[in-house]
């Protein structure tokens, strides 16, 4: 297991350490739940990218002009009525 340091000004490190209390939990084992899933979004994020990249690439892209006139067509229904 991989060991961090952080440094965090005192004011943050009380906020943190009273969040712990409450969660009935250390500062520690909170910081290490944010971090890992910190890391599960950016690692989602990354597929997200990727996956729109390979669309883009394949040419399964929707037309700038065609997604403005879309929006406003629904823009201009929701305000008729």
């Amino acid at each position: 297991m991989a060991r961090f340091s952080v440094e965090l000004p005192e004011e943050q490190a009380a906020r943190l350490q009273h969040l712990a209390t409450f969660r009935a939990t250390t500062a520690e084992a909170l910081l290490a739940e944010v971090a890992l899933g910190l890391v599960a979004d950016g690692m989602a994020l990354d597929a997200w990218i990727a996956q729109g990249e390979a669309e883009a690439d394949a040419g399964e892209t929707v037309p700038f002009e065609e997604v403005m006139a879309e929006l406003d067509d629904i823009i201009a229904r929701t305000h008729q009525g």
